[in-house]
This record gives structure tokens, sequence and C-alpha cells, in this order.
């Protein structure tokens, strides 16, 4: 009664959540587990990816393996949102069972003071004291959340919607990489994703 999270790294090859699905459908099928997992504020596959209906607005400003310097706090995703008045909405398409409750949980980097956000059009504050940091906006029966940011201060990675417990498999597709972007990412970001522990796997494809 726990979860297993798995990393799936590759390039355009998975762009879509494609292999990464099946492998998705097949281990929660064995072993419990629901949701789509991570899912990145923009991506050039939103429109195509079956897994998950991403909408957003578009003012987000990005940083990435293929723009940011060294020394920004890129994700594992290669990829870093600011917002300003921006909103983005996900509604999960991967869950068939409908008693099955969706955590919704927010990653994103630090800011050294606390910042408001609103979910689902309801004031949140959200705290940023790590490089690092998760923080639960939503855990209910819904498949969808929406989330508005009034200002850049607050650097974000992406949603997760997944299951209280069992394999959530996350998707890092980052199109026309080699793999030797990853040694950009700083390490200390690096050291503070290993402190939250919540990877057991990875995968590089």
């Amino acid at each position: 009664k726990r979860k297993v999270r798995i990393a799936y790294f590759g390039d355009s090859m998975i762009e879509g959540d494609l292999l990464s699905k099946t492998l998705r459908e097949l281990l929660q099928k064995e072993f419990g587990g629901a949701g789509v997992g991570f899912v990145p504020i923009t991506s050039p596959a939103s429109k195509f990816r079956q897994t998950v209906v991403d909408n957003y607005s578009t003012g987000w400003m990005e940083e990435n393996f293929k723009t940011a310097d060294k020394n920004n706090k890129l994700f594992l995703s290669g990829h870093l949102f600011r917002g300003n008045n921006d909103w983005v909405e996900m509604i999960d398409r991967t869950v068939k069972d409908s008693t099955t409750v969706l955590e919704k949980i927010l990653f994103y980097g630090f800011t050294d003071t606390p910042v408001s956000v609103k979910v689902n059009n309801n004031d949140v504050l959200i705290e940023a004291n790590k490089i690092f940091n998760t923080a639960l906006l939503q855990k209910d029966l819904s498949r969808s959340i929406r989330l508005s940011v009034l200002n850049n201060r607050l650097p974000l990675y992406g949603i997760s919607l997944e299951s209280e417990s069992g394999v959530i498999v996350d998707n890092f597709s980052f199109r026309g990489i080699s793999g030797t972007e990853f040694a950009s990412i700083d390490t200390s970001l690096l050291n503070s994703v290993a402190a939250a522990n919540i990877y057991d796997l990875f995968i590089f494809q």
C-alpha cells in the first residue's frame, strides 16, 4: 500500500506518452495504481497525447535544455515554467474506475517567500523553501484540475495525477536530445529530488 514511481526518459520515440503508456497500463493492471502521472505545464505533444487533456494559456515562459544556461534549476523533464496571470488545466484520461481517488500533486522549485496560486478558483498558499518541492493540491474523485498563477516568482515543473498507492509511471520525453543534456541539470536540484525519495526506478531509452 505505497507508491512505486518510475521515471521513463526518452526523446521523440516516447513523445505523447508513446510506449510508456503501454508500460503504465501493464504495470498498473498487474500491481495496482492509477493515473497518468507527471505532466509538464505545456508540451509540443499536448494536442496529440491521448492519456491526458492538457489546455493552457499562451503566456507561459519556458526554460529548457535547448534554451537555459547551466545554472538554471531545470527539472528531470528538462523544463521549467513561469507564468504571469497564466493558467493550465489537466484532465486524466487513463482512469476507468469511477471510484478511484486521484491526487493532484504540483512539482515546483524554490522561491524565498510563500506564493499564492489558484486551484480550481480557490486560493492556495504554496510553500517553496526547498530546491525541489511537491504540494498536494487536490485529492478526490475528480479527473481534472485547473491551476492559475498570478506572477512569475514560482518556478513550476508540472502536475502529477496519480492514485494514493500502486505504480506511477512518469513520461519524460524531450524531442531531439541524445541524453547528454541531463548532465546540465543542477546538482543541487538532483540532490533535492533524491532527498524527497519519490522515484524507485529510472528507465533511459
